[in-house]
């Protein structure tokens, strides 16, 4: 049913279910917002036609609903949700603690040594990645199933793993065996790079790594210099943040290896090795793309 709205700020026609739909939308797409931050985007989007107040009171009716929730900052905090102020009210999905219910039920639960029940437990993981937060201990857990996983399982659980660590900031619990485990997955696909994906199994495993300074991302660069520099995909493993700390470190080793290969004849493979060089050096704030030279160019 469509109505006018009277508000001095209010342009165009609107729906009741047209606001409702637009909000549980927004809600599915981030997982859950802050209160204000809801409001805000509601209003610069021009979408609804709703002053400040206006809005605020239709939320409100949507929460005494059942149709969206709300969750204080120590509640939020346990879904991944992030903000400065401890005051902060969060708006979220209608059903999110039963997807956090029913998911740690699954941790602890569910066989994760069958091959069956895994699969159809890491899908269940990635359709709610928004929503879902993985604890410490459970990033710990995936990582000891790593051992008999098949490239495919190990190439989820890796995603899995990464999307928690980069988008949520969530840390394994035994950083040891996690480098250790992704030192021996690395070495075992150090030679495997599927071109149809920007982030395979291999380079999320370089990610990781690179997000500790591990020293093994300098052992597969140097390889990959020597060994893939054809290949333009592999640029895709050190282009990112993750890697720039750990490459300007050993700035100087890897000069003097661009040196040698240029020396030995290999300009693709040393022109390769100075664009990773450069990347890091942007990250880092040592270069601007305008430093780019042709000449970096394979």
């Amino acid at each position: 049913m469509l109505y006018i709205c009277i508000e001095s700020d209010c342009l165009f026609e609107n729906s009741e279910e047209d606001f409702d739909n637009k909000v549980k939308n927004l809600l599915f797409e981030k997982g859950g917002m802050p209160r204000e931050s809801l409001i805000k985007l509601l209003i610069d989007e021009k979408k609804t036609g709703y002053s400040k107040p206006s809005i605020e009171r239709k939320l409100s009716n949507l929460i005494e609903a059942e149709i969206i929730d709300k969750m204080d900052f120590k509640e939020a905090k346990e879904y991944g949700f992030e903000a400065k102020d401890k005051r902060t009210k969060f708006i979220v999905p209608r059903d999110l603690r039963e997807v956090k219910e029913q998911l740690d039920w699954c941790f602890k639960n569910l066989d994760l040594t069958n091959a069956i029940e895994l699969e159809v437990f890491l899908a269940e993981i990635e359709s709610y990645e928004k929503v879902y937060l993985l604890k410490p201990e459970q990033i710990d857990l995936l990582l000891t199933l790593l051992k008999n996983a098949s490239k495919e399982t190990a190439t989820t659980i890796i995603r899995v793993v990464y999307n928690n660590m980069t988008r949520r900031g969530i840390k394994p619990k035994d950083k040891e065996i996690f480098l250790q485990t992704l030192r021996k997955l690395l070495h075992k696909y150090k030679d495997e790079i599927d071109s149809n994906q920007f982030r395979n199994l291999r380079t999320s495993l370089i990610h990781l790594l690179g997000m500790y300074n591990d020293e093994s991302v300098i052992e597969q660069l140097k390889y990959d210099a020597e060994k893939m520099a054809t290949n333009d995909t592999v640029h895709n493993d050190y282009k990112l943040k993750y890697t720039a700390q750990i490459i300007s470190k050993h700035k100087k080793e890897l000069l003097q290896l661009e040196i040698k290969l240029f020396k030995e004849k290999k300009s693709r493979a040393a022109i390769f090795l100075r664009q990773i060089r450069f990347s890091a050096k942007k990250w880092m704030g040592f270069a601007d793309i305008e430093d780019f030279h042709e000449s970096m160019v394979i």
